[in-house]
């Protein structure tokens, strides 16, 4: 371990799922804060380090809730949280500005999870009835299209490399993955599997031609990334083991 931090308020401060990002060789993590009452949930807030550990800023996102996902490459960071009164927005972040806030546009579906290709920010989110994906362009602002799915599907991840869009569906009893075009305009590759797995929250990541994903239990998941068929699961490490929460690859 090279370095280790701890930060927050002295309550129940909760950091999960895709809370944590990475540009610029900087560090941001997105933390539901509770400084007052310490009974969970709280205002939002950005904590930034730099690669040493050192905290650079924290931002409040004060009258903001339901924070829900944070991600960045080289081009910039982005979150999507709740402004009061107007509802779910994504916003473009800068720690270095005197209002972080750069600019804000407001989602036409609720979103829980985001990811980044080129211009584009891609969520998945669902409603009482069906799931969906959101296609957003960064330079215009604006919904570019919107792929619904049926009650079926549980959405609740999302990945994006050059080969297309990657999402998974997990509920009791089925497990699916789902790959769409970057414009997600034809009907995805779809696979679906047998098994009571959860997803918490953590985004597939890839190599070359593989995708590897995370569930409850730490059980682990490797699909080719052109069929969406498993090439190799590891299920057997027990009900004893923590959730799992995050996948990341280093070297092979």
């Amino acid at each position: 371990v090279a370095w280790l931090k701890q930060w927050g308020t002295p309550y129940f401060d909760t950091v999960q799922g895709d809370f944590l990002a990475i540009s610029n060789g900087n560090i941001y993590v997105l933390c539901s804060c509770n400084a007052v009452s310490g009974l969970g949930g709280g205002d939002p807030q950005i904590t930034v380090f730099n690669s040493q550990g050192d905290v650079l800023r924290t931002v409040d996102l004060l009258g903001r809730s339901g924070t829900e996902s944070i991600v960045a490459d080289d081009n910039g960071v982005y979150v999507v949280f709740t402004e009061k009164n107007i509802g779910q927005i994504i916003a473009k972040f800068d720690y270095q500005a005197n209002d972080p806030i750069v600019w804000t546009a407001r989602n036409p579906e609720y979103i829980t999870h985001i990811a980044l290709y080129g211009d584009a920010i891609y969520g998945v989110g669902r409603n009482s009835v069906e799931s969906y994906i959101v296609w957003f362009s960064r330079e215009t602002r604006n919904t570019l299209r919107i792929a619904y799915q049926d009650e079926r599907y549980f959405l609740d991840a999302i990945a994006v490399d050059a080969n297309g869009v990657y999402v998974i569906s997990a509920t009791f009893g089925t497990f699916t993955a789902l790959k769409y075009a970057h414009d997600l305009a034809d009907t995805p590759l779809e696979n679906t599997f047998s098994g009571n797995w959860m997803l918490l929250g953590a985004a597939p990541v890839f190599d070359s031609d593989s995708l590897y994903m995370v569930t409850d239990e730490s059980y682990l998941f490797r699909l080719d990334k052109s069929t969406l068929e498993i090439k190799w699961s590891r299920t057997d490490v027990g009900d004893s083991t923590p959730d799992g929460a995050a996948v990341a690859l280093i070297g092979d």
